[in-house]
Order: structure tokens, then sequence, then C-alpha cells
């Protein structure tokens, strides 16, 4: 089955893409719980394959209009070449914006020990500002209704101490937008029937995906944008990597999640990723890709 949860958001300091949201959750499953019942949780997860897209936009999928011909330049001049591609690729359309404002502010890093700010120590930081009118939302798909009450469970948390780092200063105050039970997470019928797990056709990715060597062999990118994601915890400074953007075009026979561990000074989180495929209507005799709920973003 396939959950949505719907929230509204002033600023974050982070993208809320499907690793990150991931993350989020299992840091709240380590406050809550020992470390071995958050290993057993962690292993439920990857047994009912269960799946997490990025923040979008209620009711608003990405967009991304394609050709599926292959570009095959006509001169050997990379000049040329690169002159008719942008040709080739300028009618596509690849969007899947927030309407967020990126705002940059220098900050400094207080010493714990001392006190004080190191010397020099200044950097600027990039945090998002969010428009309280809109309403946002993620999506999970698993076969154990019993990962998404858990889930659930540190979503409650993290409404009350906030989402992402830099809470002290109230970024990533989240507010979820309950059910009449009180549920954080309803099911989603509409995206369930969109949802393409083993179509032999082109699908669109609604989670960023990172490029782990797993991924690249069981996932063909047909037409992405590569980004970089850099962050940090209190505790260990994660590794960089390189991932598509939401949004992205597929061809995928079997969505599954994937976890790697990452260890540092004793210290060990996972990361973790998974593509969110949705069926792309085509009608026949067209290579153009449609989005599946008729909206734009």
């Amino acid at each position: 089955m396939i959950y949505r949860t719907d929230f509204k958001i002033n600023s974050l300091n982070v993208r809320l893409i499907s690793p990150v949201i991931f993350g989020n959750i299992v840091k709240t499953y380590f406050d809550i719980m020992d470390q071995n019942e958050v290993l057993l949780q962690l292993q439920k997860l990857l047994n009912s394959n269960t799946l997490i897209s990025d923040m979008l936009l209620l009711n608003q999928l990405p967009v991304n209009s394609f050709n599926a011909e292959t570009f095959h330049g006509q001169s050997d001049v990379i000049r040329e070449k690169r002159k008719h591609y942008r040709e080739w690729k300028k009618n596509s359309r690849f969007h899947c914006s927030l309407g967020e404002i990126e705002n940059i502010r220098p900050r400094t890093q207080i010493n714990r020990k001392t006190g004080t700010v190191d010397e020099g120590y200044l950097f600027n930081e990039t945090n998002y500002i969010y428009d309280r009118n809109k309403t946002y939302c993620f999506y999970v798909y698993t076969k154990d209704k019993k990962v998404v009450d858990l889930m659930e469970t540190a979503l409650k948390v993290i409404e009350l101490t906030g989402m992402g780092t830099d809470i002290s200063i109230g970024t990533g105050k989240i507010d979820f937008i309950k059910t009449e039970t009180g549920r954080i997470f309803k099911e989603d019928k509409q995206m369930l029937a969109l949802f393409d797990n083993g179509n032999e056709g082109y699908q669109l990715n609604l989670a960023s995906t990172i490029f782990f060597k797993q991924v690249m062999d069981d996932v063909k990118f047909i037409k992405y944008k590569t980004l970089r994601y850099d962050g940090k915890s209190l505790k260990i400074v994660k590794p960089p990597y390189f991932y598509a953007d939401r949004g992205c075009i597929i061809k995928c026979k079997s969505a599954r999640p994937y976890i790697s561990e990452y260890i540092q000074d004793n210290q060990k989180i996972f990361i973790y990723t998974c593509v969110f495929p949705l069926k792309i209507n085509r009608p026949e005799g067209k290579s153009d890709g449609y989005n599946p709920l008729n909206q734009q973003i």
C-alpha cells in the first residue's frame, strides 16, 4: 500500500529528499529505542520493500517531458556537437521546484569546550524558506503497515523537536496535518493506481536516488539531473554523494530500497536510497512523457 503524510513547514536547512527523510526518521529511532531494536526495524524496512519519496507539493508531481530517442551528434568538433545537443534538448522540460526561496547567511560555530567561537570559523549556510499557505507531502510504499506505524511514531517526535539541524534557532518546525482519528499517515489509493513496480516501459521517479553501485546495476536512468549532497550530523561528517534529482525518467523492473553503512571514528550512520516509480502515460505514437496527474508544479 502507499501512504501519504501532509504537512506545513516554514524553513529547512536541508532539502527533504528521500535519503534525508529516512535519516531523520532513523535518528529518531536511535533516540527512542535501543540499538538492537533499531537494527531489527531497519531489517523489517528492507524486507517489506519500503520506498520513500522526496518532499513534494501536495497533488503536484515533478514535470519531465522527454524524448525517448538517443542523441547522435553529426559533428566531430566538440563545439558544434554541443550546439547540436542544446538544440535537440531545448524542447524538453525538467521541472521539480517546490517554490522555495534559497537564503544564504553567514554563520559561526561555538566551540563546546571553550564556549567561544574559534578564530576564522565563519561559513555560509543555505536554508530554504517555504510558503506556509501551501501544503507539502511525501509518500511511503511498503508491504508491512507496522513499518508505517513506527515511522508515524518517529514523525510525532519530530513534530515536537524539529526536522534536520539548527532546530534550536527555529529551523525545521513542521506541522503534520492529521486525519480525524489523529493519524499522520493516510492511505493514498490514487497514487497506488499510478505506482509502477515492474513495467517494461519508462517511469517517473519521485525519489532523489543516490548513484550506489547496486542502484546502477538495477536501474537504468534515461533522463536525469545530477546533484551533490554534503551533510553532517552532530557527531559525524557524512560522506558526500551524487544523486539523480526527483522527477528523473528511469526504467526499473523491480524497485527496492538500498541501505549502506558508513563508519567514522566508531560512529555509524545508515545511508538509504530508493526509486519510487510511477507510470508514465504515453499515448500511442508519441514519445513524450506526461505527468500522471496532469498537473504541473
